[in-house]
């Protein structure tokens, strides 16, 4: 809690002696916010720098999202067979369970209809990115148990 104060009164000092601006200052949080929560998640800092740098265009952010999904959905799928190796038949099937739930939360989740719009495509795609991103952090750390 004194580091967020201290770091709220560092923030003030910079706005009111005039060297960044309110809005600037908001910018840098949420961006650090941002790349905190992908470095947790492990989603690699080449996928944050495809989004920014593709701006508002559709295209690029979709091919963004689909470089990071293959990969993350990779790394999903290599600690899934991994965990599973490691386990016994019993707690197998849990898995195996679990995992279909998972896959039907995410669809859920994820699924901006079938023609969503051109915003909604890239959102539909980062959410899956993000999903998968999550799930293999958090079987990674079973796994490492």
């Amino acid at each position: 809690m004194k580091c967020l104060l201290s770091l709220g009164v560092a923030i003030s000092a910079l706005v009111s002696t005039g060297g960044v601006s309110a809005e600037e200052m908001e910018r840098i949080i949420a961006s650090d916010s941002i790349l905190a929560g992908n470095t947790a998640m492990k989603l690699r800092p080449s996928y944050q720098d495809c989004l920014d740098n593709s701006f508002i265009d559709e295209h690029p952010r979709l091919e963004c999202a689909n470089d990071e999904y293959d990969f993350q959905d990779a790394r999903l799928n290599a600690v899934y067979k991994s965990l599973m190796e490691s386990l016994p038949s019993p707690a197998k099937l849990a898995l195996r369970a679990e995992e279909r739930t998972w896959i039907r939360k995410r669809r859920r989740r994820c699924d901006f209809g079938i023609d969503p719009l051109p915003d909604y495509a890239v959102a539909a795609a980062d959410c899956e990115v993000r999903w998968a991103a999550r799930r293999a952090t958090a079987l990674e750390r079973r796994l490492a148990k």
